[in-house]
């Protein structure tokens, strides 16, 4: 079972591995990204970060897609990371569940604007994640579990793209 889709640049880090492993209750992470895939130096650093009682998988979303549809990942409460809205939108437009989905960190850097305190965008991004809502999807922007979520609609209104 899916817990959580989550939208997070950093993928495994400490917020993932202590407060949203504690709010969701996961043991099995999902991580989708083809870049991150192929790149045994980063899979290696994000495993070294994880706990030890946490299954972790490293997939291009083409895999991710096949391994969150095996019924055999129902045993397992997972949270699927992705750096990108445009992948966690794959991922969805690639699955038959529609778990939450939560955006987090994602920083400011040039054609991206401000959606939330910590979540910047740019038009694609935003893009996906309303295709992303259109699915009946939840959309949640909330950095960490013990912070409030932001509304999506209240804060995708003062975009000016």
């Amino acid at each position: 079972m899916i817990v959580l889709i989550r939208v997070d640049e950093r993928l495994i880090h400490g917020e993932i591995v202590y407060s949203w492993k504690n709010a969701v209750r996961y043991d099995s992470l999902v991580v989708v990204s083809d870049e991150v895939a192929g790149n045994e130096m980063r899979k290696t650093a994000l495993r070294i970060g994880c706990p030890q009682d946490v299954k972790v998988a490293i997939r291009s979303v083409a895999d991710a897609i096949k391994m969150l549809n095996d019924p055999r990942l129902s045993k397992y409460r997972t949270m699927v990371l992705c750096e990108e809205t445009v992948t966690a939108l794959k991922v969805y437009e690639g699955i038959a569940e529609r778990p939450e989905f939560n955006v987090g960190y994602m920083k400011p850097r040039e054609g991206r604007q401000e959606l939330t305190k910590g979540v910047h965008v740019t038009r694609g991004e935003a893009e996906a994640i309303r295709r992303v809502k259109d699915m009946g999807v939840k959309i949640n922007l909330q950095r960490v579990p013990t912070a409030p979520a932001a509304s999506y609609e209240k804060a995708v209104e003062k975009l000016k793209f």
